[in-house]
């Protein structure tokens, strides 16, 4: 009886074996025949980069004053202008949350970033924040495209500890009031 229990124990684990590596030659031999463009490509692309500050950097309230981010960011926007033509720029770089509001939730927010995004005649990767109704805190990153809007985001899966999220916050609320 213990015999046969060792045989059969073999042949599983013969076949997980033989299984693994047909799913690894499968994962090689379909790298082989698609083919992935890995030449070096040519030209340029010209980037545009706002960093709008808030008006008293290493206060913990600066996301307090509502939009004050927002409208930095849209002003470091058209200051591009002065170094640039409208259309010279094939995108323009805000940094995390660049926009205190989230534009696809704030019309009003949504219209800033797109009128600037038309003035500069080029898209804007604008980093914001969303509460989405399912719960939690992202930062997300949105590529607005002028006189179109979000055309793609990505929100940020791991948020950094006390720089992006407070852990224990009911405990640390008892030595701060941020």
């Amino acid at each position: 009886l213990l015999a046969r229990d060792a045989v059969a124990a073999g042949q599983v684990a013969f076949v997980r074996t033989v299984g693994a590596l047909a799913a690894v030659g499968a994962v090689v031999a379909g790298s082989l025949v698609i083919p992935l463009d890995t030449a070096a490509q040519t030209g340029t692309l010209r980037v545009g980069a706002v960093q709008g500050n808030v008006p008293e950097p290493g206060r913990l309230d600066a996301f307090g004053q509502r939009r004050q981010v927002l409208d930095n960011h849209v002003a470091g926007t058209r200051a591009l202008l002065e170094r640039t033509a409208p259309g010279d720029l094939d995108v323009v770089l805000w940094p995390e949350n660049g926009s205190d509001i989230d534009p696809q939730v704030d019309a009003e927010a949504a219209g800033l970033i797109d009128g600037v995004a038309q003035e500069v005649d080029a898209p804007l990767l604008v980093g914001t924040v969303q509460y989405p109704d399912s719960g939690g805190r992202y930062n997300t990153a949105v590529l607005w495209e002028p006189g179109v809007g979000p055309v793609a985001t990505y929100s940020k899966q791991r948020l950094a500890a006390f720089a992006e999220y407070i852990p224990m916050r009911s405990f640390v609320r008892h030595f701060s009031d941020a």
